[in-house]
């Protein structure tokens, strides 16, 4: 991926989220709210990815206050690539940062000055249903996994190959119906493309595993 404060975004036309970095009381704490896109974004992602508006709240260190539009590259800089529970999604790039305001606040004894900023953010968040595309990287006799534009895993587990037989010895899932039949792939292995469909995501530790199932 190229750096994201320069990566070109489409034109956005979903409405802004309102989302809280590094709150410094519970009051301070906003949860990200969407509103419909005009694009149909919201209703099921054919590539998984997302580009929407967003305000951010920051907390900032004073020794960045010298440029604090910086700062805040440095602090999204630092969540490239990482689930966000509050955008529902992993960052992926960003643009058009703008600060609101020409003065942040300090609350009680915290340090911290807190800014709000406006962003165009994309974002990888495949909504159940969306049709994608991942690359074998993984097999067993409990699941497939595989990476989604070479990047983000995605898994099949047992229970989503029904029809498929696991040969141990080849490390390979096999097609075990008229494969006339169906639009699934004969064999499953390593390195095989395969087009599936988001049934929802898990996260854990900032990263995000779609769950997947095969088409009829």
């Amino acid at each position: 991926f190229p750096r994201a404060a320069a990566a070109p975004l489409p034109p956005l036309h979903a409405a802004g989220i309102r989302r809280s970095i590094m709150p410094s009381s519970k009051k301070d704490r906003k949860k990200a709210k969407r509103t419909k896109s005009d694009q149909g974004d919201e209703g099921g992602n054919a590539s998984g990815f997302l580009s929407i508006s967003c305000e951010l709240r920051l907390a900032l260190h004073p020794s960045t206050l010298g440029d604090p539009l910086q700062a805040v590259r440095e602090q999204l800089d630092r969540e490239l690539l990482r689930y966000d529970p509050q955008l529902d999604g992993v960052l992926v790039a960003y643009s058009d940062i703008e600060l609101l305001g020409s003065t942040g606040r300090v609350l009680y004894d915290r340090a911290n000055v807190l800014v709000t900023a406006t962003a165009r953010v994309l974002l990888f968040a495949p909504k159940a249903g969306a049709h994608l595309r991942g690359r074998v990287n993984q097999v067993s006799a409990s699941h497939v996994g595989l990476l989604v534009h070479g990047t983000f895993n995605a898994s099949l587990s047992r229970t989503a190959l029904e029809g498929y037989d696991f040969d141990s010895e080849s490390e390979t899932w096999y097609f075990s119906q008229s494969a006339e039949d169906s639009s699934r792939p004969e064999a499953l292995s390593v390195g095989a493309d395969v087009d599936f469909i988001a049934a929802g995501t898990e996260s854990a530790h900032g990263l995000i595993s779609v769950v997947g199932v095969l088409p009829p």
